[in-house]
C-alpha cells in the first residue's frame, strides 16, 4: 500500500473529475483546463485523447461519458513492455472519485499479476514489492527517467600516460551519438585542478 501511494505522490494521478450531479466530466485544479502529465496519456479505445478540446469540451457531458468508458494510457514505454498494447486504466461505469482513471484496470491486472500494484484495490494477503513494467513505463513517460553511468573507477598512476576510460551508459531515453560528455572527478569535485 505504501509503494502504491508513493507512485500516486510521484505523479500517477491527475485532475479528471465528474461533477456532483454526475452530468459533466472535466479536468481542473485551480482553473478549468489544468491537467497533469498523466492526464495527457489518457485516451479512449480508438486513441482519442481526453484532453483534445476539439472533441471533448471541458466540462461536458461527452467528457463525462468518456471518463466512464474503456480508457487506456498511451505510454510509449509501457507499450514497449507490453507487446505494443496500451495499459488499460480503471474506469468503471460509475465514476469513482479517487479511484477512476488513476489506477490500472483490476480485471485486466488481477491479484497475482506483475502489474497489479497500481490497481485500485489490493487483494487479500497480497504483497507486492515491484511496481511492474506497466507502472514503471507510465512513470518513465510522465518524467521519472534514469540515466546510469557504469564504469570501472580510474586507477591512480605515478607517471603521465594515456588514460583509458570506458563507460557504458544505460538510459531510458535515446541519446544523440556524439553529444554525451563525461566530467570525471576522483574526489567529488573538491579539488579545483583537473588531474585527468
Amino acid at each position: 500500500v505504501a509503494l502504491h501511494e508513493i507512485a500516486h505522490g510521484l505523479g500517477f494521478t491527475g485532475f479528471f473529475f465528474v461533477d456532483d450531479d454526475a452530468v459533466l466530466g472535466g479536468y481542473a485544479y485551480y482553473e478549468y483546463g489544468d491537467a497533469t502529465t498523466f492526464d495527457m496519456l489518457v485516451e479512449k479505445l480508438a486513441g482519442t485523447q481526453l484532453l483534445n478540446s476539439s472533441i471533448f469540451s471541458n466540462p461536458s457531458a461527452e467528457l463525462k461519458s468518456a471518463l466512464t468508458g474503456s480508457l487506456y494510457a498511451n505510454s510509449a514505454v509501457a507499450k514497449s513492455e507490453n507487446a505494443g498494447v496500451r495499459p488499460r486504466l480503471y474506469s468503471p461505469s460509475s465514476f469513482d472519485p479517487g479511484s477512476s482513471i488513476y489506477h490500472l484496470n483490476d480485471f485486466t491486472y488481477g491479484t497475482g499479476n506483475e502489474n497489479s500494484l497500481m490497481t485500485h484495490a489490493v487483494g487479500m494477503g497480497e504483497a507486492i514489492h515491484d511496481p511492474g513494467p506497466l507502472s514503471r513505463g507510465i512513470m518513465e513517460d510522465i518524467g521519472w527517467t534514469n540515466l546510469i553511468l557504469r564504469h570501472n573507477p580510474v586507477k591512480d598512476m605515478e607517471e603521465l600516460g594515456a588514460l583509458h576510460f570506458v563507460a557504458n551508459i544505460d538510459s531510458y531515453y535515446d541519446l544523440e551519438e556524439g553529444s554525451v560528455r563525461v566530467v570525471y572527478s576522483t574526489d567529488n569535485f573538491q579539488s579545483t585542478r583537473d588531474t585527468l
